[in-house]
C-alpha cells in the first residue's frame, strides 16, 4: 500500500513552482509600484494625451457693410465632417453618398488615400448634418466650418473679392484687410473616445475665438447698383470688351462706387467667364483656369495704365493757366487741322477738316489737338512737369485695394519737343483711371486735393480701430483758376463735345476722351478707349464721375459711347443724394 505522504520529488517540485509564483508576484508588485506610485504623474499624463485632442474654434470672420450699414459680404454656419475609417460601417457608404451630394468615385478616392481619419465634406449644411445625426453613422462626427456668403453675387466683386474655403482674403477688400476681418481662432482641447470624438464627462481646457472686425466702406450700395446697371446696359450698345466708372465725392474722395463689367461671382470666384461658353471652359488646362481667374478678379480702375487722350487737355488748360499763358478766351487760329513739330503733323480729329478761329474755351469744347499741344509749347516742358507732378500725378495712391498702380510722369531729361506737344493733349503720358480721377476731381474742388478713399471705417462691438479721416492733401491750382475751369468744361456739356450727358436743370460740366488703344508696345489704329469725365453741380461740385470704355465698337468717340452712361448714372446719383434740377437758374 502506498504512503498519502508527497514524495520528495514532488515536494521539489511544488517548491519551484510556489518560488516562480512569488517570483512573478514580486516582479508584478514592483511593476505595479514603479507605474503607480513612482512613475504615477507620467504615465497618467501620457495616457490623458493619447485621450486628449485640439480642437480649432473658427473665429467668426468680419462682416463688409456698405457706408450705409447694407451687408455686402458675412460669413454663415457650416460643417465640416470627419470620418474614423476604423469605426464606420463600409455597408452603409451609399447612404452617406446620397446625403452628402457626393459622386461614389469621390468617396472612395478619399476614402483609399486617407489612412484612419480625414475630413469627408466640407462646408454641410444644418440639414445635411441632422440627417447624418438621425441616421446614427458610427465613425461620422463634426466640427463648424463658417462659409462666406456675398448676398449680392457678382454686386461691387472686384471691390469686395472673396475669400478661400478657409476664410483667407484672396482678392479685394477680402485680402488687404484679411488680418482685421478674420479674426483669431479659438482652442479647445478635450478628452475624446477611440475615433477622437468629445467626450461628455471628460475634462475640457477652452480659449474662445476673438472674431473679426466689421469693415465699412464708402461704398453705397444704391449708387453702385446704379453704375453696375448702367455700364452693363452700355457694354450692350456698345459692344466693349469691358467698361469701368467711379463715381466720387469731390469734397471728400469717398469712393461712391466702383464698378467694372463683365463682372464675376463672389459666390463662385473660379467659374467660367460670364461670355465664355462652358465647353471652352472645361477644356481649358489648370494653368490656363488660374490665369482666367486671376485675369478676371483684377479691378482694372486701379490697375489698368493707359494714355487719357482728351480728358487730359483738362489738365494741360489748368497748368496754363495757372502760369498766366493762356486765358479761356486766348484766341487761336486752327485752319489746317494739325500743327507741326519737326517733321511731324499732330493732327486734330477733325482733320482734313479743321476748326478755324477758336478761344481756349472754344477749343476745350472742340477738343481741338492742335491748340493744346501749342498750349503744352507755350508752358514750356519744365513747368508743365511741374505742374503734372505738383497736381498729384506722381503722388502714391492710398486706396486699400490690391494691384493699385501709381504711374509716374516721364522725367523733365526724356521730354523732348515732340513728346512735349503730344502730351498736351493726352498722348504720351499714361495714368490709370484712379489717378486721373484724383486730379481732375481737385481741378473743380476749388484747387483741393483729396485722396480717394474705399474704407470708411474698421470697428469690432467695442471700439473703432480705423476711421479714414483723411482731408485735403493741398491745394494744387487757385481758386480763380479752378472756377475757370468749372466753367469751361461747362461750356464742353452746353455747347460742345458734351452735349449728350446734359441734364435739364442741373449745371454740370465734363470732358471727352479718346486715345489710341497701345498694344504690346505698339499703338493699334482699330483699337481705341473712350473715356468721359464730369461733375455737378458745376456751383458747388459734390459728384464727378470717370467712365471708361475699352475697345467699343458701336463708335470711337467719348462723346457717344462715355458719356450717355455718364449721364445715366449721374441722373440717378443725384437723385439719390437729394440734388434736384432747378429751372429758374439760368
Amino acid at each position: 500500500m502506498r504512503s498519502s505522504k508527497p514524495s520528495t520529488q514532488m515536494k521539489a517540485r511544488l517548491s519551484v513552482v510556489i518560488l516562480l509564483l512569488s517570483l512573478i508576484i514580486v516582479y508584478i508588485s514592483i511593476s505595479y509600484y514603479n507605474i503607480q506610485i513612482l512613475k504615477g504623474d507620467y504615465y497618467a499624463t501620457k495616457a490623458l494625451a493619447s485621450q486628449t485632442k485640439t480642437f480649432s474654434l473658427p473665429a467668426k470672420r468680419g462682416i463688409i457693410f456698405d457706408r450705409n450699414g447694407e451687408k455686402l459680404a458675412h460669413s454663415i454656419t457650416r460643417y465640416r465632417v470627419y470620418l474614423s475609417k476604423e469605426a464606420f460601417d463600409i455597408n452603409r457608404k451609399s447612404e452617406v453618398i446620397e446625403i452628402l451630394n457626393m459622386s461614389e468615385e469621390s468617396f472612395d478616392f478619399l476614402y483609399e488615400k486617407a489612412r484612419i481619419r480625414f475630413t469627408l465634406a466640407r462646408q454641410i449644411t444644418q440639414e445635411q448634418k441632422d440627417q447624418l445625426i438621425v441616421g446614427d453613422f458610427s465613425g461620422i462626427w463634426f466640427s463648424d466650418d463658417p462659409t462666406r456668403v456675398y448676398p449680392y453675387n457678382s454686386f461691387a466683386s472686384r471691390v469686395i473679392g472673396h475669400t478661400t474655403i478657409d476664410s483667407e482674403g484672396i482678392a479685394g477688400i477680402e485680402y488687404m484687410l484679411n488680418e482685421e476681418l478674420k479674426g483669431t481662432d479659438g482652442v479647445l482641447r478635450t478628452v475624446t473616445d477611440a475615433i477622437g470624438r468629445p467626450l461628455p464627462y471628460g475634462n475640457e481646457e477652452r480659449i474662445e475665438a476673438v472674431d473679426g472686425a466689421n469693415v465699412y466702406l464708402t461704398i453705397d450700395e444704391v449708387i453702385q447698383h446704379f453704375s453696375e446697371k448702367s455700364i452693363k446696359k452700355g457694354i450692350e450698345e456698345t459692344g466693349a470688351n469691358n467698361i469701368s466708372a467711379i463715381v466720387m465725392e469731390v469734397k471728400t474722395g469717398n469712393v461712391l462706387a466702383m464698378a467694372s463689367e463683365p463682372s464675376y461671382d463672389l459666390n463662385n470666384p473660379r467659374g467660367k467667364n460670364v461670355n465664355m461658353d462652358e465647353d471652352e471652359y472645361n477644356s481649358l488646362s489648370e494653368e490656363e483656369k488660374v490665369e482666367l481667374w486671376n485675369e478676371k478678379w483684377k479691378n482694372t480702375v486701379v490697375s489698368r495704365i493707359y494714355e487719357p487722350g482728351s480728358t487730359f487737355k483738362t489738365i494741360t488748360a489748368a497748368i496754363g493757366l495757372e502760369e498766366n499763358v493762356v486765358t479761356p478766351s486766348t484766341e487761336f487760329n486752327e485752319t489746317t487741322g494739325y500743327h507741326e513739330v519737326y517733321d511731324y503733323k499732330l493732327k486734330c480729329w477733325i482733320y482734313p477738316g479743321h476748326h478755324g478761329r477758336e478761344t481756349l474755351t472754344e477749343a476745350l469744347e472742340n477738343s481741338c489737338n492742335p491748340v493744346f499741344a501749342k498750349v503744352a509749347q507755350k508752358i514750356g516742358k519744365e513747368k508743365f512737369h511741374e505742374g503734372l507732378v505738383g497736381f498729384g500725378l506722381n503722388d502714391e495712391l492710398e486706396m486699400q485695394l490690391p494691384g493699385v498702380q501709381n504711374y509716374n510722369v516721364r522725367s523733365v531729361d526724356n521730354i523732348g519737343p515732340v513728346e512735349l506737344a503730344t502730351m498736351g493733349f493726352g498722348h504720351g503720358v499714361s495714368v490709370t483711371p484712379l489717378q486721373l480721377m484724383r486730379t481732375l476731381s481737385a481741378l473743380v474742388n476749388d484747387g483741393n486735393l483729396v485722396e480717394p478713399k474705399i474704407v470708411r471705417k474698421v470697428e469690432t462691438d467695442n471700439e473703432v480701430i480705423y476711421e479714414n479721416t483723411n482731408g485735403t492733401k493741398r491745394k494744387i491750382i487757385s481758386s480763380d483758376t479752378s472756377r475757370k475751369i468749372k466753367l469751361m468744361l461747362e461750356s464742353v456739356i452746353n455747347n460742345g463735345s458734351g452735349k449728350v450727358a446734359s441734364i435739364p436743370g442741373i449745371r454740370m460740366g465734363g470732358k471727352t476722351g479718346t486715345t489710341i488703344k497701345l498694344v504690346d508696345g505698339v499703338y493699334d489704329e482699330e483699337k481705341v478707349i473712350a473715356s468721359f469725365f464730369a461733375f455737378a453741380p458745376v456751383e458747388d461740385p459734390e459728384i464727378a464721375i470717370l467712365v471708361i470704355v475699352d475697345e467699343p465698337q458701336s463708335s470711337s468717340f467719348g462723346s457717344v459711347v462715355a458719356a450717355p452712361i455718364v449721364k445715366e448714372i449721374m441722373e440717378s446719383t443725384l437723385r439719390h443724394i437729394g440734388i434736384k434740377p432747378n429751372f429758374n437758374d439760368n
